[in-house]
């Protein structure tokens, strides 16, 4: 480096500018531009120090005339260098310090910050948070849900700008606003119908079949209100043809006719014939028949008689988590007429009753249940 002489154009790049700055070495650094992070520009004047860069390197030139032509040039070179670290020092300490309006207009080129437009992207999309509603099975849906069916009417001071009329994603951009229930930002629209989650006839009636929904086979005669099907298989208890009980035949005047309806039953629920009968009665539960591992509908079989609790609570967990149907325990009944079967349920917090009282074959029911026996009770009844 020799003073006086011309410096190839400078190129420094970032991920986010493109500095060029070029001229004599009397004119280094004399302007540059920089971004701060509001956007505004900000210009730095260091001619001054340069200028006076080239007078200290004459001055040291001149106080050594007896030394040989190439340690003056090197001399000059380690002060020019020394003097650019020091006008590097002053840029990084102007950077912070006052914007162009307030140091006046810039007597030299100006170094030039070009954004790229996908700097101007990336710099949008650092500023941006993305969006997610809550889902069934997440923390921020079950808060929700219980906020916006529930929460709203008990204590409605605790909902700012809330109302029984907001919608979910109304719920959820409160709950994120105010950092509680591990909730996003929900994205537009009002999300899940939050009248389904907790609603008044958010009730379950849950059955088991064999002597429950049904009646002993070859026994309809006998057994008051009943319905046989000739040639529709039902295997269970020595088999025979299928019987329908007065339970199942008018399950829809009772009050579980407004609930949500499951099968809950040890057995298998005989073949697709039989299935097909026992679905036609059980409006809303659907043709899925699932296993109790994993629950993936309301009519599960094949759940042995000391996990049917389990059970209950799978299809209550698959209302909510994939009808968006929130249950409470207080209005989850069962009905079963094998002796012994209810008493579990009381863990639960559930609803149950023995049923097929007034006929019966050992511990199990004769002609299965009776609409009659089909009450909105709380608690644990079993046959006297």
């Amino acid at each position: 480096l020799k003073s006086g002489s011309y410096f190839a154009p400078f190129i420094a790049t970032s991920p986010s500018a493109r500095l060029t700055m070029s001229g004599d070495a009397a004119e280094l650094g004399l302007l540059t531009t920089r971004l701060d992070p509001s956007g505004s520009s900000r210009e730095f004047d260091v001619a001054a120090d340069a200028a006076a860069m080239s007078e200290e390197t004459d001055d040291v030139d001149d106080a050594i005339p007896s030394t040989t032509s190439w340690r003056r040039g090197m001399l000059q070179a380690v002060v020019l260098a020394l003097s650019l670290t020091a006008a590097a020092a002053l840029l990084a300490s102007a950077a912070n310090t006052q914007p162009v309006a307030q140091r006046g207009p810039a007597p030299f080129r100006m170094a030039s910050v070009v954004l790229t437009d996908a700097a101007k992207a990336d710099d949008a999309d650092d500023g941006e948070e993305e969006c997610h509603t809550a889902e069934p099975g997440e923390s921020c849906f079950q808060n929700v849900a219980w906020a916006a069916t529930a929460g709203i009417k008990k204590n409605p001071k605790d909902y700012k700008g809330l109302s029984p009329s907001s919608t979910f994603t109304d719920f959820q951009a409160y709950f994120h606003k105010v950092d509680y229930g591990n909730c996003s930002k929900p994205c537009p629209g009002p999300g899940p119908d939050v009248k389904k989650l907790l609603g008044p006839n958010n009730c379950l009636c849950l059955f088991d079949v064999d002597r429950t929904l049904t009646g002993k086979q070859g026994m309809a005669a006998k057994c008051p209100g009943n319905q046989a099907h000739p040639g529709v298989a039902d295997s269970a208890f020595g088999g025979g043809d299928l019987v329908l009980s007065d339970m199942v035949l008018n399950l829809k005047s009772t009050f579980c006719g407004k609930c949500h309806l499951g099968v809950v039953s040890a057995g298998g629920a005989g073949g697709p014939e039989m299935k097909a009968v026992l679905q036609a009665q059980l409006p809303g539960a659907g043709a899925v028949w699932s296993s109790p591992s994993p629950i993936n509908s309301p009519l599960v079989i094949g759940c042995g008689d000391a996990v049917k609790p389990q059970c209950a609570k799978g299809i209550v967990d698959w209302y909510r988590n994939v009808q968006q149907i929130n249950i409470a325990p207080k209005d989850v009944h069962f009905f079963d007429d094998h002796t012994g079967n209810v008493n579990g349920f009381k863990a639960m917090g559930y609803n149950a009753r023995q049923v097929s009282c007034a006929s019966r074959e050992g511990i199990i029911g004769l002609c299965g249940g009776k609409a009659a026996e089909i009450v909105n009770a709380p608690g644990i009844a079993n046959c006297r």
